[in-house]
């Protein structure tokens, strides 16, 4: 089962790396525009602030994708893996929005990709705790 768990680790990253991908991405496609409570502010600060407000969420994800502590490295991993596939889930639901503009190929390999990995992962621990 060990290669189950490398494997299951490095499915995690991935994911992560595409969510960060998306990320920058989500930036031109002005993703803030979507999101509640991003309307009350002009669209330069609004940018900012969803630019500003992925600091601490990337922080937080890579405190908890290599913490220390196994059991909350792994509790992490999976919560990460589990908003990955939220957040897929989230964007084929807002993809008919009229401000919704992740149309082309890389768009949907980062978020779908994202999605995947995130499932995988979920499985491949799923498997390696047998």
């Amino acid at each position: 089962m060990r290669d189950v768990s490398r494997m299951a680790g490095a499915v995690i990253w991935l994911g992560v790396a595409l969510l960060i991908a998306h990320e920058l991405d989500a930036v031109a496609r002005h993703e803030w525009r979507l999101l509640p409570g991003f309307a009350f502010f002009e669209d330069d600060v609004a940018r900012d602030l969803f630019v500003l407000l992925h600091i601490p969420l990337l922080a937080i994800i890579f405190w908890a994708m290599t913490h220390h502590d196994a059991g909350l490295k792994s509790a992490g991993r999976a919560v990460i893996a589990a908003l990955l596939v939220i957040h897929g889930g989230l964007h084929f639901l807002l993809s008919g929005h009229a401000l919704y503009e992740f149309q082309g190929i890389v768009e949907h390999l980062t978020i779908y990709g994202a999605t995947l990995a995130g499932a995988a992962y979920l499985v491949l621990r799923a498997i390696d705790s047998k």
